[in-house]
């Protein structure tokens, strides 16, 4: 920035992201400016050196700014307060060498345009509740700062989420909020998710689901040599007596959906009233009113919750009512 005798101020050069710890004194800071734009400055520059001052700025609504307040090289931590920003006020515009000044990207960069390119890529898509389950069980390799416990090795650990056993009550909580480095914000796309017939076999271990055909397997052959019909308990869901046939069929009937932002918003529910026609109703704060089941799948889902179609023993009673 160069203050044009007065006429107000003229800002110059490329914008910079500086990060530095809260604190930080001011002549850490002072420092740190000087290691990102010290090399702008020409070497013919006589007179004071460095030639600019560190100042802060506010910007008004209006988007002119306000008096600035000058960063001395103290011990104590600059403060910065909301909509204010950290300039370099140069001595003369003169003193700059816009010859230098380019940008050079990071490999953070290319990196923060991928995850937006990937969310954009995806709300092009139909993106539907189960490729998002395939999603979660994949294997996934840990960043280059994790280290192996055994033999200190940087990014060859990896990871993977395997189910092993389903519930009668499935609760999905969808992730809808995204704060890293790079990207910050709420998660907007549509997530087509089955009111009906989510098959959640598809979505188990390879070890379960080889387990469940061994004991379909068996249980045939039980059948077969006593002479009675075999029945098979599905899916790793606690069968009870095991005599039960259990489907690993679910069907949604409530959601959570949040309306708004990552810095605020409000929280709706929808139900599916059995006995009622299977009718769906909105509950928003105090108010129940009746809503199209078309409304219910909508990029405002957050937290669904599924019942299995046949329900464990167990849970036969108390889930039934």
């Amino acid at each position: 920035m160069a203050n044009d005798d007065g006429d107000g101020n003229r800002f110059f050069g490329t914008p910079r992201q500086i990060w530095f710890g809260s604190r930080l004194s001011s002549s850490d800071v002072h420092g740190i400016v000087a290691s990102h734009i010290g090399h702008l400055i020409k070497d013919n520059v006589v007179g004071k050196y460095p030639p600019y001052k560190l100042l802060i700025l506010k910007r008004r609504n209006d988007g002119t700014y306000g008096k600035p307040r000058p960063v001395m090289k103290t011990a104590a931590p600059p403060v910065l307060k909301k909509n204010e920003i950290l300039v370099a006020e140069w001595d003369s515009p003169d003193s700059f060498n816009y010859e230098l000044d380019t940008v050079q990207a990071d490999e953070s960069v290319a990196e923060a345009l991928g995850q937006r390119g990937s969310e954009q890529k995806r709300s092009d898509e139909r993106l539907t509740l189960e490729h998002c389950l395939g999603e979660y069980g994949n294997v996934e390799t840990l960043s280059e700062d994790y280290k192996c416990d055994k033999c200190k090795a940087k990014g060859t650990t990896k990871t993977k989420v395997d189910i092993w056993r389903l519930p009668d009550i499935l609760v999905i909580h969808m992730k809808r909020f995204v704060y890293t480095m790079y990207v910050r914000g709420k998660l907007n796309n549509l997530v087509h998710y089955p009111i009906r017939g989510l098959d959640m076999r598809p979505f188990l271990s390879e070890e379960a689901r080889d387990a469940m055909a061994e004991m379909k397997l068996a249980k045939e052959a039980s059948g077969e040599a006593s002479g009675a019909p075999a029945t098979v308990g599905g899916g790793g869901g606690e069968g009870g007596d095991g005599d039960a046939p259990l489907d690993d069929t679910y069907d949604l009937y409530a959601a959570v959906h949040h309306v708004g932002t990552m810095n605020g918003g409000h929280y709706v529910s929808t139900c599916r009233v059995e006995g009622d026609s299977d009718n769906w109703y909105q509950f928003n704060d105090r108010t129940v009113t009746p809503i199209d089941e078309e409304q219910i799948v909508s990029p405002t889902g957050y937290i669904l919750f599924y019942k299995r179609r046949e329900l464990s023993s167990a849970n036969v009673i108390n889930l039934s009512l």
